[in-house]
């Protein structure tokens, strides 16, 4: 982390005054915002729309098909357990618990590292911002 935030340093200061100007203009548009972040992922977080609010796709799409997955695994689960599968069902049952406690956890681990996720994508906003400068040139 430190060492991409000194390499968008140097690359700020190679910057000229319209081009630093042209930069925050242009983060000041397209920069996340912690407190909207934090509103979806309450309010959404189900749906993945904080993932997708910060360009993280795969997560969001994984946030929606997660649940899902475990439902069904669950559901296999108790209709082997009912068949009288010996280890399928069993191990499908636990694989189905599992999976929401996976959920909670990776939900939870969201809640902690919502600023660290936010200041990553306004990071690399920032310099592909200052790389579409040197793409101009």
């Amino acid at each position: 982390m430190a060492d991409r935030s000194r390499e968008l340093i140097a690359l700020k200061n190679e910057l000229s005054d319209k081009e630093f100007r042209i930069l925050d203009s242009e983060l000041e548009r397209r920069k996340k915002s912690v407190a909207l972040t934090y509103a979806l992922w309450f309010l959404l977080s189900v749906l993945g729309v904080h993932k997708f609010y910060l360009g993280q796709i795969g997560a969001g799409l994984l946030y929606i098909i997660a649940p899902f997955l475990g439902v069904l695994a669950l559901f296999i689960g108790f209709v082997a357990s009912i068949e009288e599968s010996p280890n399928g069902g069993s191990v499908m049952v636990v694989s189905g618990f599992l999976g929401p406690v996976v959920y909670v956890a990776w939900w939870l681990i969201d809640l902690l590292t919502i600023p660290n996720q936010v200041n990553k994508c306004n990071e690399n906003i920032e310099i592909e911002t200052i790389a579409s400068f040197k793409r101009i040139e």
